[in-house]
């Protein structure tokens, strides 16, 4: 559709001599001095067909993008008889070479494909963008101040399309202050086509995946609620899942995101001692409540919260705490303040390895 529409603007210009062939589209007029209405209504209907093309491509339509190919196949073959532009030579090589991958992946219902074939289509536009602004201004460069090298080329498309634009490097002609401004535009094209094929996925997804678990957690009832997430945490977790029963993860660090994406769990970063955030965690309509810090003193803290919000609740559920333990001489603490169950993994370890064998 692009495409189309750049046709439908050259064709005008072209006509009034405000770009001259051999730098745009190709040099037909030097060789054969007949460029007039002909030639002029010939590329107003390649961009007319093209537009229709461009349509049906974004609809999906196989042969809309099987037309396309064999129409930039053409186009190609045409410049073994003609000199021709490098510059538009190159982009419609790619063009064809993006087409055919296109074509490659139509209909494909494999969400990962289809992903990966708008992040080729989105760099794929950054680069042709990056090729028409050099390889184009390189071959203007007689009507540019200050540019004289492709060095100097690289330099002024990388400072137009990052709209920084210094001002060394300036058009001088009409021809190269439109062409100037047909980059400007492809470059937004190509910035917008990136922006919507590979990043704003990758924020929607995020996104819905935090109101997903915000959702969830809100929702939430009947639940066991694990305090940290270290390997015995983890193995709960599973366990939990492969169960069916719904469970909530508490965990202060944020290191541990992946992990708990890994294994699908809902949870909450944060310290499980805050009040706020165990109430954020519904424990008034949990079931159970497990502790599994390695450090006592962690675990004595969030009970103590825990034990401290149902006090303030006269219509809070019975709700089993179960807790690590990891010093032995602070199970009487443990119990002092309401611990249903405590569990030594120590302990249990070795009665593992002793049992059958004494």
């Amino acid at each position: 559709m692009g495409s189309g529409l750049l046709h439908l603007i050259y064709a005008p210009l072209l006509y009034y001599g405000y770009i001259h062939p051999l730098y745009v589209i190709t040099d037909l007029a030097n060789d054969t001095g007949i460029f007039d209405k002909a030639v002029t209504t010939a590329i107003i209907i390649l961009g007319i067909f093209e537009l229709i093309l461009g349509i049906g491509i974004y609809l999906k339509k196989k042969q809309a993008m099987l037309l396309a190919i064999l129409m930039v196949f053409v186009l190609l073959i045409k410049y073994i008889f003609i000199r021709f532009s490098i510059v538009t030579a190159v982009v419609e090589f790619l063009f064809l070479i993006m087409l055919v991958i296109a074509l490659k992946h139509h209909g494909a219902t494999n969400t990962q494909g289809v992903r990966r074939l708008k992040d080729v289509v989105a760099w794929l536009s950054i680069f042709l963008a990056l090729l028409f602004g050099i390889f184009g201004s390189y071959m203007l460069r007689n009507q540019y101040n200050n540019l004289h090298s492709l060095l100097d080329a690289v330099y002024y498309t990388i400072t137009t399309y990052s709209t920084v634009g210094y001002g060394d490097i300036t058009p001088i002609t009409n021809e190269a202050k439109i062409f100037t401004s047909l980059m400007i535009l492809i470059g937004i094209g190509s910035f917008v086509t990136t922006l919507s094929f590979v990043f704003a996925p990758m924020v929607e997804n995020k996104l819905k995946g935090i109101f997903s678990i915000m959702g969830k957690i809100t929702n939430i009832k009947d639940h066991v609620i694990i305090c940290g997430f270290n390997r015995l945490g983890k193995a709960l977790a599973v366990s939990l899942e492969n169960t069916n029963k719904p469970y909530l993860v508490i965990e202060k660090s944020a290191d541990k995101i992946p992990e708990l994406e890994e294994i699908n769990a809902n949870f909450i970063i944060d310290s499980p001692s805050k009040k706020e955030i165990l109430i954020k965690a519904n424990i008034k309509k949990a079931v159970a409540v497990m502790c599994v810090f390695e450090n006592d003193a962690e675990n004595i803290i969030t009970i103590m919260a825990i034990k401290e919000i149902l006090a303030e609740s006269k219509h809070s559920r019975e709700i089993k705490i179960i807790t690590r333990i990891e010093n032995d001489y602070n199970a009487e603490k443990y119990k002092s303040i309401g611990v249903d169950k405590i569990v030594s993994p120590a302990n249990l370890s070795s009665e593992a390895m002793l049992n059958g064998t004494i």
